[in-house]
């Protein structure tokens, strides 16, 4: 089964949710597209295919690294307006290495050891060790799994992908409840 797309509405409340044909509630509900529409489904997989063109069709590596593909550019788009909403004191306070941490290219990922600054780096799991041959930046500020001022896309597995892209809000994912 493939999701069931509907514009959000603009008052700031989400619509009545559609049923499936057994009048059940769909498992999920992702806002996607600046929270402009949203999609219902009950696997994970076509929330997915939402996002991603063509990823119903897809074998398990093409998935990944569409997934891969896509943490990409939700990590670009997510670091430009975190250092969009970087007051000027606090960027220009920054070392030149970390403003070209924050700006550099993605084809690769950032290669630093420790991240200090309190701004958030958004990094892709996938770009790190044990994947790659790069070791994952330590935060600098907190010990801890996820730490404030690193965000991890985890495009490894489909729920924590999901998971990853709406704790930076490229998307919001909710579960259904029972009423």
């Amino acid at each position: 089964m493939s999701a069931v797309i509907t514009k959000n509405t603009r008052q700031g409340q989400a619509p009545e949710p559609p049923h499936r044909a057994d009048g059940e509630r769909f498992l999920y509900a992702m806002f996607f597209d600046g929270n402009e529409r949203i999609a219902y489904a009950d696997a994970l997989a076509d929330l997915l295919d939402v996002l991603i063109h063509g990823y119903a069709d897809m074998d398990e590596q093409e998935r990944l690294v569409a997934r891969i593909r896509l943490a990409i550019r939700a990590q670009i788009t997510t670091q430009a307006y975190i250092n969009g909403d970087v007051e000027p004191e606090e960027w220009n306070a920054l070392t030149d290495e970390q403003r070209s941490v924050l700006t550099g290219p993605r084809d690769t990922q950032p290669a630093v050891d420790f991240w200090d600054p309190e701004i958030p780096l958004v990094l892709v799991e996938t770009g790190y060790a044990p994947y790659t041959d790069i070791d994952q930046p330590i935060s600098g500020i907190a010990d801890v799994q996820n730490p404030p001022n690193m965000i991890w896309l985890r495009p490894i597995d489909e729920w924590d992908f999901l998971e990853s892209l709406d704790s930076t809000g490229f998307i919001r994912l909710h579960e259904a409840v029972a009423p």
